[in-house]
């Protein structure tokens, strides 16, 4: 199996390290707890179900428990990462007012809103795969969605009156 899981690291790595830098701003700690992914993973290759979801979403699923174990163990909040650069927008009219705007009031939101946000709109993922990462419903997920959206445009609302 040590070529196989060599193989799933180099494939998966960069994905699964990038999800839990999302979260984790520590780059040691982001480091070991990507590792901690694939040592559970590996250690639990057994019940990896290809019928419900594909290796990647499994990987992820395993992260976004890990990383919330480690975040119970710090007792700390968790703190996303500042949106990417490639999102960031110098005002220059009107329309770049609103996506700032917007990028600011997404930073209001909770951590795992944000990742909702990132999965469904950045990542493009579906409701299935992130139903089964988040371990929640797919109707949930979209309500819970909906909720987000119309949250942001109550904090833009607030923001746009000062």
């Amino acid at each position: 199996m040590e070529l196989l899981e060599k193989d799933i690291i180099e494939q998966y790595g960069g994905m699964v390290h990038g999800f839990v830098c999302r979260i984790i701003t520590n780059p040691e700690d982001a480091e070991e707890i990507s590792e901690d992914v694939f040592i559970r993973a590996f250690r639990s290759w057994d019940k990896y179900d290809k019928q419900k979801a594909n290796l990647s979403t499994w990987l992820l699923r395993i992260a976004w428990n890990e990383v919330f174990r480690y975040l119970k163990r710090q007792q700390r909040r968790p703190t996303m990462v500042e949106i990417d650069e490639q999102m960031k927008i110098v005002a220059e009219d009107a329309e770049d007012e609103r996506l700032l705007l917007l990028e600011r009031a997404i930073l209001q939101l909770k951590d795992k809103e944000r990742m909702l946000l990132e999965m469904r709109y950045k990542d493009g993922m579906s409701f299935k795969e992130i139903s089964y990462i988040m371990n929640a419903r797919a109707g949930t997920l979209s309500v819970r969605l909906q909720r987000i959206r119309t949250r942001l445009k109550d904090i833009i609302n607030r923001m746009m009156e000062k």
